[in-house]
């Protein structure tokens, strides 16, 4: 949970659209579809948990196919990625990613979780 909450951080790199779509997530899938498309394979056992969304839906269970189609549509992903089109690019999250509610700095994160931690 930890990592996901920082990315929501106020210093965090990703953009306002990403922030906002991890603080409205409801449904994360454990998928490589977003590895095979950007052509980035990872070993069988690391697989990335991602906020659920049409790409992921539409190539889950379809791997080959989706290795098929990423070396002849290479462009396709980038360009999504740079058109910044959240319904195709794979946003990771973890486990605790239903319970962000706000965008606080850094700082405040951390208060927060001292004090849940100390008391």
């Amino acid at each position: 949970m930890l990592g996901t909450r920082f990315t929501v951080s106020e210093e965090a790199l990703y953009s306002e659209a990403h922030k906002q779509a991890l603080l409205s997530a409801t449904t994360t899938q454990v998928t490589d579809v977003i590895d095979m498309a950007r052509n980035t394979p990872w070993p069988d056992e690391y697989i990335g948990k991602i906020i659920a969304n049409t790409f992921s839906k539409t190539w889950s269970g379809k791997e080959s196919q989706l290795k098929e189609f990423s070396q002849t549509h290479s462009a396709y992903y980038q360009d999504a990625t740079q058109q910044n089109d959240l319904e195709i690019i794979g946003i990771f999250a973890g486990n605790g990613v239903k319970q962000l509610t706000q965008i606080q700095s850094k700082q405040a994160i951390m208060r927060e979780l001292c004090l849940a931690f100390y008391g």
